[in-house]
């Protein structure tokens, strides 16, 4: 039977099915081993000429550095990844990771032989700890913690399942909130829709996100007989609203007093009043540097790029190297080495309609970009810097 579970020796309970995180998509998202290199990133290596240097914006560079930052850990692919988030003023980063890993173990009731192939890694800017299991059960009994015992003290915390590894997320809006999950879930993962594998609302607002199976979010999606709009999943930049700071949340934010007590407009402290007794805020974002709050919805850095847009674009970018590397070779071809004569453009050889070469070139180079430009509308569903993409959250 397609999404039940058994453990030798144990039966599993409803309340065990019914778990927070991405539970019913693992079944059928389990992958063969693959072998991790710790080698991995040298192909994506770039060798430029010495002396040259790129000139990058300050807001490029440091959304560059949050975006790299809120990444997962490199984990291998083929296990189920857990996200615990401490709540309180618990510090990953300054804590002993092997200290919170026995912790966790010992939170979720899991011997030292059961977690001999799990893996616990701080994230130390978002403020989170990640776990890699290939083992269901220990997946499950992980996403249950919801208080962690330290050295330090007892902390809350709140952990789930992240998503699989190999899919997408898309948004549906203006779906009545009095719908639970359990509605939404018959209602959208059903054969009509083959590609959904999880459906869950964005706490209580009218906006759903959906798992899809693949790299590819739909345009419309089924909702019984309703035909629904789908729109690529656009996660927001992290801003915390206790320090006003980027890269972690305000429910993990583990600054001291005197960062809380900075104004979020500008960074100053709160107690710097003017004559009048009133603080004078003149704000600026810590993203673009904009004369806005950080993470105002005007910000044009307030959402993260998705993983399927970058991938397209890294596609496209080497079509484009291949394309001007082949026309680098035909130009070769056509002038042979050693002529001191100049290099002159071949005539044009006529065809059998009396159409030239250079002219069929043209056409099926604009009906290829045509064609390509068609692709990626249907993939994304959607613009990718439209203002509907942007508010995807």
């Amino acid at each position: 039977m397609p999404g039940t579970i058994v453990v030798e020796g144990m039966d599993i309970n409803p309340q065990e099915l019914n778990e927070a995180g991405w539970t019913t998509a693992l079944g059928g998202r389990r992958k063969q081993p693959t072998s991790t290199s710790p080698h991995g990133g040298q192909d994506g290596t770039k060798n430029t000429p010495a002396g040259s240097r790129t000139v990058k914006s300050p807001a490029k560079s440091f959304m560059k550095q949050i975006t790299a930052a809120s990444r997962l850990p490199t984990l291998p692919k083929d296990q189920i990844k857990i996200i615990v988030r401490p709540k309180g003023s618990l510090n990953v980063s300054k804590a002993d990771i092997i200290h919170l890993a026995q912790a966790l173990a010992m939170a979720a009731a899991l011997t030292e032989q059961q977690t001999g192939e799990d893996t616990v890694c701080p994230n130390k800017v978002q403020n989170i700890l990640v776990i890699a299991t290939p083992h269901d059960h220990n997946a499950r009994a992980y996403s249950r913690i919801r208080k962690l015992h330290t050295k330090l003290g007892a902390f809350e915390v709140s952990a789930y399942i992240a998503a699989p590894d190999g899919t997408c997320k898309g948004v549906i809006r203006n779906i009545d909130p009095s719908l639970d999950d359990g509605a939404l879930k018959r209602m959208i993962v059903n054969p009509r829709n083959p590609k959904a594998l999880e459906v869950r609302r964005i706490k209580n607002t009218h906006v759903v996100v959906i798992l899809f199976d693949g790299m590819r979010v739909p345009n419309t999606v089924m909702c019984r007989a309703a035909l629904v709009p789908c729109f690529l999943y656009k996660r927001q930049v992290d801003v915390c609203y206790e320090c006003g700071h980027l890269g972690h949340r305000a429910d993990v934010c583990a600054s001291s007093a005197e960062e809380k007590n900075k104004c979020h407009g500008c960074g100053e402290a709160k107690s710097s009043e003017s004559e009048e007794g009133v603080h004078q805020c003149t704000p600026k974002c810590e993203a673009c540097g904009g004369p806005h709050i950080t993470g105002d919805r005007t910000c044009r850095h307030r959402c993260h790029i998705p993983y399927i847009v970058q991938r397209r674009r890294r596609r496209r970018r080497q079509m484009a190297r291949q394309a001007q590397m082949a026309g680098g070779d035909d130009a070769n071809l056509s002038y042979p080495q050693g002529s001191s004569a100049t290099p002159t453009t071949p005539p044009d050889i006529k065809g059998s309609g009396g159409e030239s070469s250079t002219g069929k070139k043209t056409a099926t180079a604009k009906k290829n970009k045509r064609n390509q430009a068609s692709c990626v509308l249907s993939e994304e569903g959607k613009n990718p810097t439209s203002q509907q993409l942007k508010d995807g959250t």
